[in-house]
Formats: C-alpha cells, structure tokens, sequence
C-alpha cells in the first residue's frame, strides 16, 4: 500500500520535501536561488514541453462553444482576482501577494484537459481556454499585480510584461508551431511520458527555488505559524470550489451540454503552478498559497470529477 501511494503520489511527496529542504536550508541555497537563468530557463522549457503536444485543431473544434469558453476565460482571469483581494483583506503583504498571485496566472495547461477528460467532459473546450488565458497572462498578470498589490510590491509592470512574454507566450508559440509538424507530434507521443517528467521536475525545481526565498529571513516578517498556514490552505480551497460551483451552475444557466459545463467549471478555477512560482519570486512574496492551491485543485478536481462519474453510472 505504501509503495503504491509512493508511485502514485510521488509529484505530491516530492513537492512536500523541496519545500521543507528549500525552507529549512534556505541560507544554504540562498546563492542558488539568486541565479536568473536557473530561474527563467525553466519556466521556458517547460511552457514550450507541455505546448507542444496540444492540438492546434481541437482549438477551432472549441471555437463553436465560444460563450462557454468566454465564461471559463471570465471566472479565470476575472473573477479570481477579484476574489482572492476581497478574501485576503487584512492579511500579510507577504501572503496577500501570494495569494493574488495565485489568482492572476492563467490556466494549468497539464491538468485542465485532463481533467476535463476524465470527468467525460469537452477537452477541446478547456484546452481552448488554457491556450488563450496563458496567451494572454503577459499583460493580464502584470496588470492584476500592479492595480491590486501595486504598494506592496514594488515590481514594474511593463519589466514584468516584457519577461512573461519572452518566458510564456514565445515558447508556447514554439511549442504549438513544432507540435503541428506530423514528425515531430508523433515522436512527442512516444515520449509523453518522458516529457511529462520533465515538465514535473522543472516545477519541483521553481518550487525549491521559491522555498528557498521563503525561508530566508527578512526585516520585519515573522515566520509562518499553524494558524496562518491553515488559514491559507482553507482560503484557498474556498476559491478553488467557488470558481468550480460558479463554473458548473453558470455554465448550465447558459444551456450548455454536461460535457462544456464540466470544461468550464474546470478550466475556469484551475490555475498554473510553474508561472505563479516565477511571479511569486519575482514579487518577492510567499509562494505558499500559489502552492497550497495547485495541490488543492488537483485533490478537490480528483473528488469532484469521481462524484460525476458516480452519478453518471447511477442514472445509467
């Protein structure tokens, strides 16, 4: 039981101990964690990985359910931050930002479509809006950060606007122009788990690098105890299933199918790890709820889509 959990939870495991090594021996990373390259050619290679395998067809197949796809895009790049402001009043600089960050990156491009899937739900529907949320996250993270956390932080927004773009939208560009080549979407095919691999160890390698900034002690911030890291995990929870139940009644208001109304209850909560690690550190604020919400989501999706299925096989 132990080394199935093991092999079936390794990414979680994993992602558990590089934040306690990135925290707990932070001074001793510190050097590390200050090297711009091993902070951006990441991001990068795994943007450009994890594109290359999306069909660029199944985007003008998801085009025909355009109101859907602009309410999925709607709770994602609108809705969220808005709620992540008004439910972090009050807090921390450090996990305010951290948690408006979080809310501000576009849409996962490993998950959405996945689970989507597995719910027997519209995959091209979600993969349409993670394409265009991350497209457009170049100026609509910049944007966010400066008109909701712009006293606090002290990042520039055009700076900011220019690095997302080289670092998000040139290597997914890359990746759907080499993915649309016949040979070379076969050979991705192949090796897709291989890729998916690496995609997984570039985000444990930014989320060691953002504990490691975590840890490092700084003028006038006390170190995080139970009660604020339970506040976090419980807050961000909260958002996820907001934007999931909004999604998923909203969408049926509308009179979409059950299949667009579960790509919109998830491609429109779900919300990528790798580019918030990269704006967490870049802000210099915690990358614990950006974190804590990836780990949420993939937990609360993995419940959610089971009842689905569940009451899909009852009615059958």
């Amino acid at each position: 039981m132990g080394l199935r959990f093991l092999k079936e939870q390794w990414f979680l495991c994993a992602l558990a101990c590089c934040l306690a090594i990135g925290v707990l021996q932070a001074q001793q990373w510190e050097a590390v964690s200050r090297v711009a390259l091993l902070r951006q050619a990441p991001v990068a290679i795994v943007l450009f990985l994890m594109a290359l395998p999306v069909p660029a067809s199944q985007l003008l197949q998801a085009i025909r359910a355009w109101r859907e796809a602009l309410l999925a895009i709607s709770l994602n790049v609108v809705a969220l931050p808005l709620l992540a402001w008004l439910m972090t009043w009050g807090w921390s600089a450090d996990l305010a930002g951290g948690m408006i960050v979080a809310a501000v990156v576009p849409c996962t491009l490993a998950s959405a479509a996945l689970w989507t899937r597995r719910g027997s739900g519209n995959d091209s529907l979600a993969i349409l809006v993670t394409i265009v949320t991350n497209a457009n996250c170049f100026w609509i993270a910049p944007l966010w950060i400066s008109l909701l956390m712009g006293r606090e932080v002290a990042v520039e927004p055009l700076p900011m606007l220019t690095d997302l773009a080289l670092l998000v939208l040139l290597p997914m560009a890359l990746g759907q122009w080499l993915g649309s080549m016949p040979m070379i979407r076969q050979r991705v095919h192949q090796a897709k788990k291989v890729v998916g691999v690496i995609c997984q160890l570039g985000i444990l390698w930014m989320v060691l690098l953002g504990a490691i900034q975590m840890g490092l002690p700084r003028a006038g911030q006390e170190p995080l105890g139970w009660k604020s890291i339970a506040m976090v995990v419980l807050v961000a929870s909260a958002m996820h299933l907001a934007m999931l139940a909004v999604g998923w009644w909203a969408s049926g208001w509308i009179g979409a199918s059950r299949g667009n109304r579960v790509a919109v209850a998830i491609a429109g909560s779900q919300k990528t790890l790798m580019v918030g690690l990269k704006l967490g550190i870049d802000c210099g604020v915690s990358i614990l709820p950006m974190v804590v919400y990836h780990a949420a989501q993939l937990l609360l999706d993995a419940i959610w889509v089971e009842w689905l299925q569940r009451g899909d096989s009852t009615e059958k």
